[in-house]
């Protein structure tokens, strides 16, 4: 009889995921919450067919803005440094 080993059970999580590039062979790490975003959209409530006004203005134009930095990061990440390819194979690292 064999003793129940633990550590198949007991893996660590997942913190990021080694991409390589299927042109050029570059190996770059992406953290999850890059590699499993998708890129997301302006709310219909952040001003898009309303109008908005004053404060309310400022805070629609700081989430909006920060929707763009988080979409560009995601963009950004999906591509090779060196050759700009977006095609990869990736794996948990």
């Amino acid at each position: 009889m064999t003793a129940f080993d633990w550590t198949d059970r007991l893996r660590r999580p997942v913190t990021e995921y080694r991409r390589t590039c299927r042109r050029c062979g570059v190996v770059r790490y992406v953290p999850v919450a890059i590699a499993t975003a998708k890129p997301q959209k302006a709310s219909r409530l952040a001003g898009w067919l309303t109008p908005v006004v004053g404060r309310r203005r400022q805070q629609v134009n700081a989430e909006r803005s920060l929707i763009a930095d988080h979409n560009a990061r995601i963009a950004e990440e999906r591509r090779c440094r060196s050759c700009g390819s977006e095609s990869y194979d990736e794996e948990e690292a």
